[in-house]
């Protein structure tokens, strides 16, 4: 659980690809904002997920991505480009974070 002195960010990667160069890209950030003091910061990696399709009923890891997204100050979408669009995996965790 994030530390309530600080500000919690909260990192989602739309990649699932063993070697990602967007995790790798990531995680250079991450380390950025982990040494500043006033933040903490989490990976949410869905590799690591279960994540149903759209329509299916929510697990746990559903759960806990929408409560640390909502507990965030802020987030960061990291995502390969694939034809000139963001990634299906990136779209299955926005499809997850649930309506409004």
């Amino acid at each position: 659980m994030p530390n309530p002195t600080r500000h919690p960010i909260v990192a989602l990667v739309g990649s699932v690809r063993p070697g990602s160069y967007t995790v790798h890209a990531l995680r250079v950030v991450l380390d950025d904002l982990a040494a500043r003091e006033e933040l903490s910061v989490e990976l949410l990696d869905p590799a690591e997920m279960d994540l149903p399709l759209p329509g299916r009923a929510p697990t746990p890891d559903v759960q806990r991505l929408q409560s640390a997204v909502r507990g965030a100050t802020g987030v960061i979408l990291a995502t390969p480009e694939y034809h000139g669009s963001y990634s299906s995996v990136i779209k299955l965790l926005i499809d997850n974070l649930g309506y409004p």
